[in-house]
């Protein structure tokens, strides 16, 4: 939805996920006082001493207050991609935010590299979030590898992140990461029950729903 200064973001799913990925942290409590403070800061509010950078790959306007330490990206066409406090252990310079790795959606299919979710409705990058574990391609994955992302993920739980995007039906993380070829299904039998002939085999074909414990 247009607001004053920008278009705003692409879909309101875009605006859900972004505001639940980064609004707490900019302490902003819901979505329209996020989209607001985005709008703001691209084309309002932004502090004149603030840097601003166009991307050499794509025309987007990146603007970084280092005094708040605020950063957030317009593209070309006026839409907002992001807007976050950029992580404690990450350091901005003019070389990150001018190379960022570089839409509006084409619709579904796209695969998220982290947890293999089949359905994300933008590609793994651009700031966009998937809908099912939360990643930000391009904030999340700057500093940290899609394993590691995807091993805090399991050990989360696996939740689903997306409030904007319904949870699919009879959908299973775990089943989804093995098919993506993301994970293995690790054994582990007991001494007792190996000597009572109990194997990998028949653990699988009497309770394939706990045969063991997922491993990225």
């Amino acid at each position: 939805m247009p607001l004053r200064h920008t278009r705003g973001f692409k879909s309101a799913q875009h605006l859900s996920d972004h505001f639940k990925a980064h609004g707490l942290r900019l302490g902003l409590g819901t979505e329209k006082e996020y989209g607001e403070f985005a709008d703001a800061f691209l084309r309002g509010s932004c502090p004149q001493g603030a840097q601003k950078f166009r991307r050499l790959w794509k025309d987007d306007l990146v603007p970084y207050d280092e005094s708040s330490n605020v950063f957030a990206v317009l593209d070309a066409k006026g839409f907002i991609k992001t807007c976050y406090l950029p992580d404690p252990l990450r350091t901005l310079d003019d070389d990150e935010l001018g190379l960022f790795p570089c839409g509006e959606g084409e619709g579904m299919g796209y695969q998220c590299p982290v947890c293999g979710f089949l359905e994300m409705p933008y590609p793994p990058e651009d700031y966009n979030i998937c809908p099912c574990c939360g990643t930000e391609f391009g904030y999340h994955d700057f500093s940290r590898t899609h394993s590691s992302l995807r091993r805090i993920w399991i050990d989360a739980g696996c939740r689903w992140f997306s409030s904007a995007m319904q949870l699919p039906a009879g959908w299973n993380p775990f089943l989804q990461l093995l098919k993506a070829g993301l994970a293995e299904i690790r054994l582990h039998v007991s001494a007792d029950a190996q000597a009572m002939g109990v194997g990998p085999a028949t653990l699988i074909r009497t309770a394939s729903e706990n045969v063991g414990t997922i491993a990225a």
